[in-house]
């Protein structure tokens, strides 16, 4: 079973100083950060393949901007939790987003929909074993 989950916090959320704020939530929730990397210019083909299902949509164009406003962090999320840990890390950052994002396009993280986007952007970010 793959426990191993993408998450990445946007430009919104560094340029809020929630790096370490976010690190002791997802502690709190038996979720441990096993590697991250700080990306000071992310590339807009790397975000791209990304966001492949929304690039057609007319809010991409913002969001892309948006995602090359700062620095990102993407990291790899492991749980052990539960049966379902994929779904518990995405519960857990989905509740991060809810009590920190401003907006739907500024909202703070992204985290895998499912096993099978884990692995898929896991591997676009280079962080797939």
């Amino acid at each position: 079973m793959n426990n191993r989950s993408l998450a990445i916090l946007k430009p919104d959320a560094l340029h809020r100083d929630l790096f370490r704020d976010f690190c002791d939530f997802i502690n709190c929730e038996d979720i441990v950060i096993d590697e991250y990397e700080y990306i000071k210019n992310p590339s807009t083909l790397k975000i791209n393949a990304h966001y492949e299902d929304c690039l057609e949509h007319d809010w991409y164009p913002k969001l892309l901007n948006h995602m090359k406003a700062g620095p990102i962090i993407v990291m790899v999320l492991t749980s052990h939790h539960s049966n379902d840990p994929i779904n518990h890390i995405k519960r857990v950052c989905d509740s991060y987003k809810l009590l920190n994002m401003i907006n739907t396009t500024y909202n703070t993280i992204h985290v895998s929909e499912s096993p099978e986007h884990a692995i898929r952007e896991l591997k676009i970010w280079g962080l797939y074993p």
